[in-house]
This record gives structure tokens, sequence and C-alpha cells, in this order.
């Protein structure tokens, strides 16, 4: 269970330590044993693991790494919940009012628009972030192909952590504005699912949606 988590060898000699000692365990425990036992260990222990396993994925997104803080982020990292999904499991239907952050732990996930796949997201990529930061309702679907582990976070959760970091809030408003009223999503580092260009969406493609030049048609 450790070593399927990328847990450091330091971090795991310090829980097996622990749970020697608390329940007297045997050095050749089965990964099903070990995860049994999870729920038993203390919750600093706990919060370590949670805390090493979330930041390699964060670690892992731009708009975090380059945005926010340190501190922020693995203060962050400890407020995600596991989720697991099934197998064309819905996480979230185009249109709810879902105010969730997600990140893939295991697994794979399909975003889709009008039944039809636009991308494949793999481990430790981020989904739902447009809405997230956009402060939108869901505008694609996003379903399980497989068992998946997802992390997730409330945006109540993130506000209420964020504001505790003048700076990163600042930073947070920012790219806020941006997505609400310039449709600027270049701080995601995205692919386009349609054009494979970068720096935009499926749905702002040019190549896929008609978008007039508004100058031009409100002089007309």
């Amino acid at each position: 269970y450790l070593i399927s988590k990328n847990i450091s060898e330091q971090l795991a000699l310090e829980i097996r330590k622990y749970l020697e000692y608390k329940f007297e365990v045997d050095n050749n425990l089965t990964l099903q044993q070990e995860k049994e036992i999870y729920n038993k260990l203390s919750n600093e222990i706990k919060d370590k693991i949670k805390l090493s396993i979330n930041l390699q994925i964060l670690n892992k997104s731009r708009i975090f790494k380059d945005n926010f803080s340190e501190k922020f982020i693995r203060n962050l990292s400890l407020q995600f919940n596991q989720i697991d999904f099934v197998n064309e499991e819905y996480i979230y239907k185009e249109g709810d009012k879902n105010d969730k952050l997600y990140f893939i732990q295991n697994g794979t996930i399909s975003i889709e628009k009008n039944n039809i796949q636009i991308q494949e997201l793999q481990k430790s990529q981020s989904f739902g972030e447009l809405e997230f930061f956009g402060n939108q309702d869901k505008i694609f679907n996003a379903k399980s192909i497989g068992q998946t582990q997802i992390l997730e976070i409330s945006k109540t959760n993130f506000i209420n952590i964020i504001k505790n970091y003048p700076e990163d809030y600042q930073k947070y408003c920012l790219i806020k504005d941006k997505i609400q009223f310039q449709q600027n999503i270049d701080m995601f580092k995205s692919k386009c699912g349609s054009c494979e260009k970068n720096g935009h969406i499926s749905l702002y493609c040019k190549q896929v949606h008609y978008q007039p030049n508004k100058e031009y048609v409100i002089l007309k």
C-alpha cells in the first residue's frame, strides 16, 4: 500500500514503527492488511501520509505551482478528500452546480461535451478547474473510465484557506477575473482537445465554434 502511494522510505519506516509499537503487528503485512490498519493510525501520521500523497499531485499542477506559495499549497493539500468511482460513473454532468476542483490520484477520466469525448485525463491531472476558478456551472461531463480514485476540494474550503494568505488570495482573484471577463485560461497551460493547440479549450476553439469580431459587428 505504501509503495503504491509513493510514500518516502523515511515516512514508511516511521509508519511501520508506529504500527509495531501500537498494534504489535509483524513485518510481513499484506497490502490488504496495511490498508485495513490504516484507519487505526494516529491523526498525526495520517496527516503526514495525506501530505506526502497530495503534494506529489499538486506540485505537478502548473496553475498551483506557478501561482501559489508553497505554504498555501502544503496547507491546501491536507484538505482534499479521496473519493472512489466505478466504471462509467459520472463525477459530474454538464450544467451541474458543482463547486469542486478535482485531481486524479489513480485511473482515467473522460471529459465529454454532448456525449462526445473531447479529452482523456490520466493520473495527477486536474479537471473542473475552469468552472472552479471562474465561478461557473459545469460545462462538461466528467466520467470515470474503469476504477478511479479522485481527490476533491470544495470552493468553500479553498476560499477559507486561501484568505489566510493575502498574496495567494490576490492571485486567485486575478485568475478568476481573467476567466470571467477575458475567457483567458493561459494560466492552466491547457491544450485544446479539438485542435491540439495550447491556450484554450474546445468550448472556445475558433476552429470548432464561430466567434464573430464583436467590435466589427457593433460598428456595422
